[in-house]
């Protein structure tokens, strides 16, 4: 039995065809990779990884707050109720001190701060507090407090001594004795290595 004789296919339309199919696997491969590799870099949680909405300065939905007295004993005051502090707008801006140990988020819904060496106590942590206890201050429209969180301010770049950040009522501003932001309903807080105050 004999094959039925196939048509001559010139030399140059069979090398056209095998780098257009050389080419359009090429593409493939690419496209492969690249969803490859983003996939890679996605949360695992299934959140975008184009940013969370962190509470009052970055801070994630498990986070809760503490209003604290004044001073830098809270040790003998009674636990007020934990409460939750208010998501972030969308206007939020970051920064952190000088030194870079204090990394703060500040928005038109609230402003929060977190410290990560310091030498004083945020006193005892609260039975509603199931997170990180005192690891930063906030202020909000109607109080300012210690933090409860399981999460920190990512912080940016430095806000020098003297400098501001404003964002609708809250005003941020670094000094060389702590970073300080203010509702313009008058709470307020400052918070340094050495100590911290709300009010």
């Amino acid at each position: 039995m004999t094959l039925p004789h196939l048509p001559d296919v010139p030399r140059d339309r069979r090398r056209t065809a095998t780098i257009i199919a050389v080419g359009a696997l090429g593409g493939l491969c690419l496209l492969a990779l690249v969803f490859g590799v983003k996939g890679l870099f996605a949360p695992a949680d299934g959140q975008p990884s184009g940013g969370s909405s962190p509470a009052a300065a970055g801070t994630s939905s498990t986070t809760s707050a503490q209003p604290a007295p004044t001073g830098t004993d809270t040790g003998s005051q009674s636990p007020s109720p934990t409460s939750t502090p208010p998501q972030a707008a969308a206007d939020v801006v970051q920064f952190a001190s000088p030194s870079g140990n204090i990394r703060c988020a500040v928005s038109s819904a609230g402003a929060r701060c977190d410290i990560a060496r310091k030498d004083w106590s945020p006193g005892p942590k609260p039975a509603g507090c199931v997170a990180d206890w005192g690891v930063g201050v906030f202020v909000d429209g109607s109080r300012a407090g210690l933090v409860c969180a399981s999460d920190s301010v990512d912080g940016g770049k430095a806000l020098k001594y003297g400098k501001t950040v404003t964002r609708g009522d809250f005003t941020c501003a670094s000094s060389k004795d702590g970073i300080s932001c203010r509702a313009a309903d008058g709470h307020e807080f400052t918070l340094a290595r050495a100590s911290y105050k709300v009010s």
